[in-house]
């Protein structure tokens, strides 16, 4: 069996893409492709009050530690979700579109100022994507959206802290080794004129 495509869409938040996830799986399957959207950074906000919670506490009794555990955690996460989504559909032969990979994850916790050094062995093994996207999109209008779909989370959807998440990101993709994979698309483009842009360059590859 052929092995499935590994499809990443990465962007700041308020690029789409959650909206073009969700058509690039819904062209792929109308070709004749099996195709899953996957959300590896995907994370529960009361969880993640929980350990904030929980790092207040150890503070208090025994001090502050060294190790970041917000970033550990969701490092954790992204892991456990390429074991246990991403890597049995690729086997399976089924393309697998990411919201969010490596990259954000990286450029994220650069915002917030923590290290991944411990993390990037392994980091480093994870399934290399076969497409790799970036909504680039500019903050007023990445603010907009935020806006119209009911505003600020409070992660990541400030003017400073998406300036700092973009920066990085578009920093982290220009590593070498990404150009033959990497497609950089306007974010503020219409959804149709994104989709046929990604469309183009998935069929060709399967006939």
């Amino acid at each position: 069996m052929t092995s499935g495509r590994l499809i990443v869409i990465e962007g700041i938040d308020g690029s789409g893409k959650s909206t073009l996830c969700e058509a690039v799986r819904d062209g792929l399957e109308r070709t004749g492709h099996t195709a899953v959207v996957v959300r590896p950074l995907a994370f529960d906000p009361a969880a993640i009050a929980r350990m904030r919670a929980g790092v207040r506490f150890t503070e208090r009794n025994i001090g502050p530690d060294d190790e970041d555990v917000i970033s550990s955690h969701l490092t954790y996460v992204l892991l456990g979700s390429i074991e246990t989504e991403v890597l049995p559909a690729l086997s399976a032969g089924i393309d697998v579109i990411c919201d969010r990979y490596v990259w954000s994850h990286r450029a994220n916790q650069q915002v917030f100022g923590n290290s991944l050094d411990a993390f990037r062995p392994v980091l480093d093994c994870v399934p290399k994507p076969d497409l790799l996207i970036h909504l680039d999109i500019g903050i007023a209008q990445a603010l907009q959206r935020i806006g119209r779909r009911g505003g600020a989370s409070g992660v990541i959807d400030d003017a400073p802290s998406l300036s700092r998440a973009s920066e990085a990101l578009c920093q982290l993709l220009s590593e070498p080794g990404l150009a033959s994979v990497l497609i950089e698309l306007d974010a503020s483009n219409k959804p149709d004129v994104l989709i046929s842009a990604v469309m183009r360059r998935l069929q060709p590859e399967r006939v």
